[in-house]
């Protein structure tokens, strides 16, 4: 369940391969610190939205990597991070894991397209972050 799908060479075996890179890294106590972090700042957020398809619209809107990367004090253009997908250059910025960051996309994008708003699209984002912490960390 991720934009490794998007991949042409996909197969059994090496989404069975990201899958384990991606519970590593979200089990992982980087991983760990940054959806505690993440989770702070999605509640921080004066108006709960998130758009999809681009990191933002120009106007103060963000997906959930643009929020993360504004909250932490980088600047986010319109089409900047390649639109948002520039995986590598926003884990970077942000001191995660690409598999990480393409799974908060993923999240964001194709998880919250079920829902009808950009409301829904933050309540879908919010709820996986809070069902990957781990408090005993």
């Amino acid at each position: 369940m991720s934009r490794f799908y998007d991949c042409g060479d996909y197969d059994n075996w090496s989404y069975i391969c990201f899958a384990g890179a991606l519970r590593k890294t979200i089990d992982g106590k980087r991983g760990q610190e940054f959806l505690k972090k993440f989770r702070d700042i999605l509640a921080a957020m004066p108006e709960k939205k998130l758009i999809n398809g681009e990191i933002t619209n120009g106007r103060g809107c963000f997906c959930a990597l643009g929020a993360a990367l504004h909250a932490n004090g980088v600047e986010v253009k319109e089409g900047g991070f390649g639109g948002g997908e520039d995986y590598h250059s926003i884990s970077t910025a942000l001191g995660i894991s690409p598999t990480l960051a393409t799974q908060i996309a993923f999240v964001n994008d194709e998880v919250g397209s079920y829902y009808s708003n950009d409301y829904e699209r933050f309540r879908a984002v919010e709820k996986w972050v809070n069902e990957n912490i781990k408090e005993d960390q």
